[in-house]
C-alpha cells in the first residue's frame, strides 16, 4: 500500500464490497437450493402417484 493512502478508507471500501458480494452469493445459493427442493418434492409426488 502507498504511504499517502489512509489504510482505513481502503479497508472500509473492501468490507462493503465483500459484504454485498457475499450477500449476492448467498441469495443465489438460496434460490438455487429452493429450486432443487422444489424439483425433489415434485419427483417424490410423481413417484407416490405411480404406486
Amino acid at each position: 500500500m502507498q504511504n499517502g493512502t489512509p489504510k482505513n478508507t481502503l479497508k472500509i471500501a473492501d468490507n462493503n464490497t465483500d459484504k454485498s458480494d457475499q450477500g449476492r452469493r448467498v441469495t443465489v445459493a438460496a434460490a438455487f437450493r429452493s429450486q432443487q427442493n422444489k424439483q425433489i418434492m415434485e419427483s417424490i409426488t410423481i413417484k407416490k402417484q405411480h404406486n
